[in-house]
């Protein structure tokens, strides 16, 4: 049973290292192409210029924010993360792409961080169960 219990905060510390990658990658990547070209989508609207930076620079700070909440272990960061890669993931989705790379980026950071909210809830549910 300890070996266990374990073997599933290994697994729970890797995923939440993993999707603190995922969102320092969220914030460096596309600023990296901000520099060359100086567009974005929103959720179907090709952004350009200022508003383009402001939008990647907004969604950069969010997900700095979320890896810095993952880090301290602050309670519904797994939640608040599991969000922001929905958001980010129907953003993609929507918009037409040209590679392949970003949904593939996202959908992995939704997996990563839906898997960190069931085992919160399993978690909670254990420490504190429902009675009927």
């Amino acid at each position: 049973m300890n070996n266990n219990v374990k073997m599933r905060s290994v697994a729970m510390k890797s995923i939440k290292y993993a999707l603190m990658l995922l969102l320092i990658l969220n914030f460096i990547l596309p600023l990296i192409a901000l520099t060359l070209n100086q567009e974005a989508w929103f959720f179907g609207y090709k952004l350009s210029g200022r508003k383009a930076s402001c939008w990647l620079l907004t969604n950069g700070a969010v997900g700095l924010i979320l890896t810095y909440c993952l880090l301290k272990n602050i309670r519904h960061s797994f939640l608040a993360t599991f969000l922001f890669f929905v958001v980010n993931f129907v953003n993609v989705m929507i918009i037409p792409l040209q590679g392949k790379a970003y949904p593939s980026f996202y959908s992995l950071g939704l997996i990563l961080s839906l898997i960190g909210v069931v085992s919160e809830v399993r978690k909670c549910s254990v420490n504190f169960p429902l009675r009927y």
